[in-house]
Formats: C-alpha cells, sequence, structure tokens
C-alpha cells in the first residue's frame, strides 16, 4: 500500500524508489540462491555414490581370492555401476529444476545513467516531456523526474561529445519551459512544477559539473558520471535566469489572486460583532495553505519556499498598510486590536505550518522562518493605534515603531480618532514631541515615504542542493510518452 501511493515528499519518493531497487535486487539473489542449493544438493549425491562405489570396489576385492578378476577390475566394474546411478540422478535434477524455473535467467544490464537519442526527435522529446506533462500526472511520478531525465539526455550527447545535439536540446528544453510559462502564466501547479524542475535541472548541472566545490557530497560513482566534454556556464546562467523569471511570475499571480482578500481578512475582520465576517479571514488562510500544499506536493525546496512567502507576506503587509494610511475609519484604538488579532490568526498559521512541513534544521533557522519578518509594518502601525498616548510613552511609541518610516508614524497618529466616550484623542503636544523624537533617526531619503511599494520584489536566492538519486535506476514511465529514449 505505500508503494502504490502518492508521494508526499521528495524523502519518500526516493525510498520507494530504493525499495523498489532493493526488491528487484533480492528477486536476483533468491534466483541465485535456488540454484546454488540444487547445485549443492546434486554434490552431495554425487559424493554419496563415489563412496558407495569405493565401499563396494574394496569389498567385491576381498571377496576375488578365488576368481581371475584383479582389485583394478572390480573398482572399474563398480564405477560403471555408480556412473549409470549418477546419470539417472542428474537427469532427475534436471527435470526437477526444469519445472521449478522454466524462466531462463535474465542478463544483468549494468547501466551508465543516460538517454540515448536522436538529434530529430528532440523537439518531441521536450514537447512529450514539458508541454504536455500535466502536474496531476507529475505528483504521481518520482519528484523532478523531467528534471532527471533531460540532464541524462544531456549526459548522452557529453558521452558522444556531440555539441550540435546538445544545443539543440538545451534549446528547446528552455523554449519550451518559457512557452509553457506565458501559456500556463494562471495555473499555480504548473508554475510551481517547473520551478523545481528548473532548479533541479541547474542543480543537476552543478553537481555532475567538474568544479569540485559542487562534488563535495558525491559519490565515487557520481563524480564518474560527471560531464566530460561540456562545461556550459553559459547555459546554467540562463538557467538560473529562467529560474528566476519562474519564481517571479508565480508570487506575481499568488499575490493577484490574494488582493482581494487582504483588506477584508486584515483589516475589516471583526470577529467580536460578526461572525459572518470570520469567513474573509478563513478564506485568506485556505488560499494560503492551498499554495503551500501545491509547492509540498511537487517537492519544491524549504529554503525556496520561505523566499516566496516572505514577498506573500510583504505584500500583505503592503497592501494593509497602505490601505490603513488611506482610511480614516480604520485609524481608532478599537481597530488596532482587531488588526492585531486578526494578523496572529496569520502567524499563528505560519509558525504551525513551517513547524510540521521543514525538515530538521538548527534551531536558530528554525525559530527564524517561522517569523513573518516581512507583515512587522502593519503588526507595528496596529500596535501604535492602541498605546497610551502619553507624554512619558513618547520613547517606546518611537522605539516600537521601528519599521514605520517617519512619515507613516505622523499619519497614522493625525488620522487616529474616537468612537466613543471611552476613547481618548491624541493631544497635538503629544504627536509634536514624538515628531521631533524621530527626527533624531536621521531616516534615508529614500525610506521617508507614505506608501509602501507593492510591486517591490525581494532578490531570490537559490540554495545548491545535490541529489542521492542514482541515475542508473532511473526509468521512463510509459506516463510520459516517450519511447524514443534509450536507457543506456
Amino acid at each position: 500500500m505505500n508503494l502504490t501511493r502518492c508521494p508526499q515528499t521528495q524523502t519518500e519518493a526516493f525510498m520507494q524508489l530504493e525499495i523498489r531497487r532493493l526488491i528487484s535486487e533480492n528477486l536476483d539473489l533468491q534466483e541465485k540462491l535456488d540454484l546454488a542449493k540444487e547445485e549443492v544438493q546434486q554434490f552431495k549425491i554425487h559424493l554419496k555414490l563415489k563412496t558407495k562405489a569405493m565401499k563396494d570396489a574394496c569389498l567385491l576385492a576381498s571377496k576375488l581370492n578365488n576368481k581371475a578378476e584383479t582389485v583394478e577390475t572390480a573398482t572399474q566394474k563398480a564405477l560403471v555401476k555408480s556412473q549409470d546411478q549418477k546419470n539417472n540422478v542428474n537427469m532427475a535434477i534436471k527435470k526437477r529444476v526444469t519445472r521449478k524455473k522454466r524462466v531462463p535467467k535474465r542478463k544483468e544490464s549494468v547501466y551508465q545513467g543516460m538517454f540515448e537519442f536522436h538529434k530529430k526527435d528532440v523537439q518531441q522529446i521536450v514537447w512529450h516531456l514539458i508541454f504536455e506533462l500535466k502536474p496531476c500526472i507529475a505528483v504521481t511520478l518520482l519528484p523532478e523526474l523531467p528534471a532527471y531525465i533531460l540532464f541524462m539526455c544531456i549526459r548522452h550527447t557529453d558521452h558522444t561529445n556531440d555539441d550540435e545535439k546538445l544545443w539543440s536540446l538545451l534549446t528547446a528544453t528552455v523554449n519550451t519551459i518559457k512557452k509553457v510559462m506565458k501559456e500556463r502564466h494562471d495555473d499555480i501547479d504548473t508554475m510551481v512544477l517547473w520551478l523545481t524542475n528548473t532548479v533541479r535541472l541547474l542543480n543537476n548541472l552543478k553537481q555532475y559539473s567538474r568544479d569540485r566545490k559542487f562534488q563535495t557530497v558525491n559519490t565515487r560513482r557520481q563524480n564518474e558520471q560527471c560531464l566530460r566534454n561540456f562545461y556550459l556556464s553559459e547555459y546554467k546562467q540562463v538557467l538560473s535566469d529562467t529560474v528566476v523569471e519562474i519564481c517571479q511570475s508565480l508570487t506575481g499571480h499568488i499575490q493577484e489572486k490574494i488582493r482581494p482578500l487582504v483588506v477584508p481578512a486584515i483589516l475589516e475582520h471583526e470577529p467580536k460583532w460578526s461572525l459572518s465576517s470570520i469567513q474573509p479571514l478563513e478564506t485568506l488562510l485556505h488560499e494560503l495553505n492551498s499554495i503551500h500544499k501545491i509547492m509540498q506536493c511537487h517537492s519544491v525546496d524549504s529554503e525556496i519556499i520561505l523566499q516566496i512567502f516572505r514577498q506573500i507576506f510583504y505584500f500583505i503587509c503592503a497592501i494593509s498598510l497602505n490601505n490603513l494610511l488611506l482610511r480614516e475609519d480604520l485609524c481608532h484604538f478599537t481597530k488596532g486590536w482587531q488588526i492585531r488579532r486578526n494578523l496572529s490568526h496569520l502567524e499563528q498559521w505560519w509558525c504551525d505550518t513551517t513547524r510540521k512541513s521543514l525538515p530538521v534544521f538548527s534551531i536558530d533557522f528554525l525559530k527564524d522562518s517561522m517569523k513573518p519578518e516581512t507583515l512587522q509594518p502593519i503588526i507595528q502601525a496596529s500596535h501604535l493605534l492602541d498605546a497610551h498616548k502619553l507624554d512619558k510613552n513618547v520613547q517606546n511609541v518611537c522605539d516600537m515603531c521601528d519599521k514605520l518610516s517617519v512619515v507613516q508614524i505622523v499619519k497614522i497618529l493625525n488620522l487616529l480618532t474616537t468612537i466613543d466616550e471611552f476613547e481618548e484623542c491624541v493631544p497635538v503636544s503629544f504627536i509634536h514631541k514624538v515628531q521631533a523624537k524621530l527626527q533624531e533617526r536621521n531616516e534615508p531619503q529614500e525610506q521617508a515615504t507614505l506608501l509602501m511599494d507593492t510591486k517591490f520584489t525581494f532578490p531570490v536566492v537559490f540554495p545548491f542542493k545535490p541529489s542521492k538519486i542514482k541515475l542508473e535506476y532511473i526509468e521512463v514511465p510509459e506516463e510520459l510518452d516517450l519511447p524514443m529514449l534509450k536507457k543506456v
């Protein structure tokens, strides 16, 4: 049951592949063991017959005192009799072995971890492997299998030193990936699928290059499989740029998808007074959870997932803070703790999701990854709304708003209004004292802005992650429709 179910992580898929390989090896070993047992049994019978023949010869010789036969003649007769018995036993064993194993012994093949193909089939290969591959099929296969197949094709062109066929394959690969991204830019599954496969292909080119810094964890066999004739430094850069484009396109699509959900979920959600208003927040969390599961299903590296959600949280923060700064109806004491409560649900979701999905890292890395730092500006703004506006708290207010610009802090204080008699107005003297204290920051001019840039993107770093999967064990499943590939 475990072998037939869809692997949830790359580790599970790797274990399934290894278990299938071990089962195949065990069956071969069992076949050899059965044949060895038959041979042992045959030798035992032969030994027994020879021993009996020698005893019979000695016994017969002792009875030849009054006959003309010699000991040698008696021994020869006994051995002839023994040979007849041996032939009969051999015939019986042979029949039994034939009945037990009618299938001829399979000749073991030693694969080099490459796929041979003809140049005329390049377009068909990349079309079936990239353009026609559906995410629902890809998740049932070995994670990042298309990347491994493409790399094994690259290895064969390197093995044959066929420069023309190599560049034909590389060009077709990049162009087809970009074509898929352009035509299915609104399909998160497809973008995630080719994000992880393009990263894996890039990592494979590094791992199996002649650069020693990428070979430190390779096995001896993997180092033997490194590329010999082509270094492909230019193609690595093209592939790296393609990965960045895919990642930016993916985060951009996610941002547009959640844009209409942010303000209702973060700023307008009032759980205390309206049970129905919980829907926007739940909808936002459900959408984020679905996106995270898609990335896990396609085995996206955990560090890349962290970077993508860092960008998503920045976008949520920018949309929320910009709306807060432009809407006076949202700037009052009660709204402060409501916004903080809504953000705490978002933080808790990320904390729980990260704890479940991340592999074992250092404690410091785990703690840092569970803190959505890019949410801090809107979190600090919510604290500013419900903070006590007294002269003795001027320093504390300035300290707790270090992620907000001076212009933003002053704007929020000026927008603060009261909605009932229990809330106090912000004294003008308090605002002036805060403003004077904030001038000590010496804030750079580029940071002295009111609204956050919703189009800002963080630079993406793709960590090098070598693979432990053995190329010689990779097979092309029938679902990919690639009969033109020959495993060598």
